[in-house]
């Protein structure tokens, strides 16, 4: 048997553990970058409320959401969650079975939204939580038919081809930036929550979106604006806060989308009402 031993230099064997350094690192920075991270949005909407929103549903997707659960929890003794599950995907299994009885294991009572792209293991969530009459659930027919409790319609009056110029154009983006250099917008809102609220100058980014879009030859379209306008505006003031007030991403979420912001308040209220116990008794 031959033994053969290799000499390493100290700048090579400095290369090695620097390689394996960085790898280290890049894995330890892997849940900070927020690769993989099922929960993409959680903030509370009251003391008694909090939302939560699933882009996905996998193998980490239950540790994950109950330690969301228990952070906000552990702030108010929050009793209730809208669980968004409008875009969550992933296929059905174990992993959805997983989060479903994690939830039913919980304390606090659920409100699920679900939509045309809940699919998969959304639904399977969705239906074992009403089932077991833990959820209400809002919404419109999902990917595989799936019927929540409350039914929404969709209205996709908005998606017109002015609207669709705009988003691919980023008006909205552009009009915010410009907006806010040209107006001390902390100076009037003095929290993205306040900004989200209480944005009063609809007029003025009217003005300025027109002129912005102009800019990239889209030309203004009143009848257009007429149905998509307001979900436009939506998108501007969503896109201040983030220019504004970048610390705050989860009010981004919150004023980007109106539709959305109106199925969570009607989840919320019936969670905090007595109306819960008469649709979970049905």
């Amino acid at each position: 048997m031959t033994i053969t031993i290799k000499f390493v230099s100290s700048s090579s064997l400095s290369f090695i553990h620097m390689k394996h350094f960085i790898a280290l690192f890049l894995l330890m920075a892997m849940p900070l970058a927020g690769w993989s991270q099922d929960v993409s949005a959680s903030y509370e909407l009251s003391r008694l409320t909090g939302y939560i929103r699933l882009s996905h549903i996998g193998d980490g997707t239950c540790d994950e959401l109950t330690a969301v659960i228990d952070s906000i929890d552990a702030k108010n003794h929050t009793a209730n969650f809208v669980l968004d599950l409008l875009e969550a995907d992933g296929d059905y299994g174990m992993p959805a079975v997983d989060v479903a009885l994690q939830l039913l294991s919980q304390r606090q009572r659920f409100a699920i939204l679900v939509g045309q792209k809940s699919g998969g293991a959304a639904e399977q969530v969705a239906m074992m939580m009403q089932n077991d009459k833990h959820a209400v659930t809002l919404g419109s027919r999902t990917k595989g038919g799936y019927l929540a409790d409350v039914r929404y319609v969709p209205n996709d009056k908005y998606l017109t081809q002015w609207y669709d110029s705009i988003c691919r154009y980023n008006i909205a983006e552009k009009t915010a930036r410009e907006y806010a250099r040209q107006n001390d917008v902390k100076a009037k809102y003095h929290n993205a929550d306040d900004l989200v609220k209480n944005f009063d100058e609809n007029g003025e980014m009217i003005d300025l979106l027109n002129e912005v879009a102009g800019r990239e030859g889209i030309r203004r379209n009143d009848a257009a604006f007429f149905y998509s306008g307001y979900q436009v505006l939506c998108r501007c003031r969503a896109e201040l806060v983030k220019v504004v007030y970048p610390e705050s991403p989860d009010f981004y979420q919150k004023a980007l989308n109106l539709p959305l912001q109106q199925a969570i308040t009607d989840a919320q209220n019936i969670l905090e009402s007595s109306k819960y116990r008469d649709i979970t008794t049905w």
